[in-house]
């Protein structure tokens, strides 16, 4: 039988003595970065375990369904998506675009490759990819606004890369479709038309969309400062940065003597 891998924070399938392929039980457990805190549960507050006893159940059943599906799907299925519930400053964020949010999380050794991106995606070179019906959890309690701050700052030299399109392969890079799955219609709207509308106004229409027209603002607090910082800071500062390199401001010469 060939070999599972998954994408971090997924961990590999192992291979069982009867030739079967299993989660490693353990190791699995470490697909959720709250997962690793729930061993704190007698140090929670009481009013919040029956959140986190949920969390828990939430996560053995997305266990036992990777198990299931990784024993008794056919050859021909080499990759599996699944489902992101993302938590921002301790919210769960359901509207804005960012629930539900399909990724191929685990796929077999050799059925494809990652692109070569800031925001990089598993593309399948053979076979076809099923669906999990269970979460798996992104949580990023730990990552205060000033790491995630950095992260992106971090991040900016490829992501204008990215929004150029000097990236680009259309041969191997991920499908682009407007009438696909979500993550294939998100690479359409980014290089057809995102990437080809105007500086700084690309970046408000893309808050407004998500945050009015997706209903980002009915996630509360959290969801505006997740989508003011990640759907418009961010994508101004990458606009911003874009400006700079054209005018190239340091390099032209000024007198400034009236000033």
């Amino acid at each position: 039988a060939s070999t599972w891998l998954a994408k971090r924070p997924i961990v590999p399938m192992q291979k069982a003595a009867e030739d079967k392929l299993v989660w490693d039980h353990e190791r699995l457990v470490r697909l959720s970065g709250a997962v690793g805190n729930l061993k704190e549960f007698d140090t929670i507050r009481p009013e919040l375990r029956p959140k986190i006893e949920a969390i828990k159940d939430d996560l053995d059943k997305l266990k036992q369904e990777l198990r299931e599906l990784t024993a008794t799907c056919g050859p021909e299925v080499t990759g599996i998506y699944l489902n992101r519930r993302m938590y921002f400053m301790n919210r769960w964020l359901k509207h804005g675009g960012m629930y539900p949010h399909y990724i191929l999380r685990a796929f077999r050794n050799g059925a494809g490759r990652y692109e070569e991106k800031t925001e990089e995606h598993f593309v399948l070179t053979s076979g076809r990819a099923i669906y999990a019906k269970n979460d798996f959890l992104e949580d990023n309690r730990q990552n205060t606004l000033k790491y995630w701050l950095k992260k992106h700052d971090d991040l900016s030299d490829g992501e204008i890369r990215d929004t150029l399109l000097e990236t680009r392969n259309p041969g191997l890079d991920l499908k682009e479709d407007l009438f696909g799955n979500k993550v294939e219609r998100t690479r359409w709207l980014k290089t057809r038309v995102y990437a080809n509308s105007p500086l700084f106004f690309r970046a408000f229409f893309y808050f407004i969309h998500r945050y009015f027209f997706r209903l980002g603002f009915l996630d509360g607090v959290p969801g505006l400062i997740f989508h003011v910082l990640q759907a418009f800071w961010y994508r101004f500062y990458i606009d911003a940065r874009i400006y700079e390199t054209r005018v190239n401001w340091q390099f032209t010469s000024r007198d400034y003597r009236d000033l």
